[in-house]
């Protein structure tokens, strides 16, 4: 996990498995650190309503539910996040889609997810005019499963690039607005995929830990 004195987060995204209802994303929007601290206190209010639900989560090379506890242990107490406010989290069970692509004998959860019949339409960066050519930050970067430095599907890689260069120092080039509006639709497009995983009883299969059994402690 990185250092979570540094490494801010930048998305939250809701979206309850067994009902319709529309997903909610949480995104930064500003760089200071106060609108991750905003940002946090709504994580913290929905989650406090979930107490005793199963938190499906995708979090890539990291692990998100540490750090989303680091971070609100950092903010708790700070004027925008109440005191203790971390512990919200010791409240819900935990299950990640992580070791389905082993099982399957696939490279990616999206493409395990394909052989069980289940369609991801994929974001594209063709779609958003962000400024930015993405040839020119994939250069030295590992692009599977894309098919080369030009191919318009967004992967993570991406999307982590991107959001580091959202939340850094302003940069003439960057369309910010439609920056924005990519790395939204990115970090939301990964609730209908967790869905499907669901439906299809495949996080059935996982163990859920409740989060103050595990290594985070009570």
């Amino acid at each position: 996990m990185e250092d979570p004195e540094t490494y801010e987060i930048a998305a939250v995204c809701f979206a309850y498995c067994d009902r319709s209802s529309d997903a909610t994303v949480y995104h930064r929007e500003e760089r200071d650190t106060r609108d991750e601290q905003l940002l946090l206190e709504h994580v913290v209010e929905d989650l406090s309503e979930a107490e005793g639900a199963t938190l499906v989560t995708r979090g890539y090379d990291r692990f998100p539910l540490e750090m989303l506890y680091q971070r609100l242990a950092q903010a708790s107490g700070g004027g925008v996040v109440g005191t203790g406010a971390e512990r919200v989290l010791n409240g819900c069970f935990h299950a990640t889609p992580e070791s389905v692509p082993v099982r399957s004998e696939a490279d990616t959860v999206v493409e395990a997810a394909r052989q069980l019949g289940i369609e991801v339409d994929p974001i594209l960066l063709s779609d958003y005019d962000i400024g930015i050519d993405r040839t020119d930050w994939r250069g030295e970067m590992d692009t599977m499963p894309l098919s080369s430095v030009s191919d318009p599907r967004m992967a993570d890689g991406d999307y982590a690039t991107l959001v580091e260069w959202y939340l850094g120092p302003e940069d003439g080039s960057v369309d910010s607005a439609q920056l924005a509006h990519c790395l939204k639709a990115y970090a939301s497009a990964d609730l209908g995929l967790l869905r499907e995983l669901v439906a299809h009883g495949t996080m059935d299969r996982l163990g859920c830990l409740r989060l103050s059994e595990s290594r985070l402690g009570g």
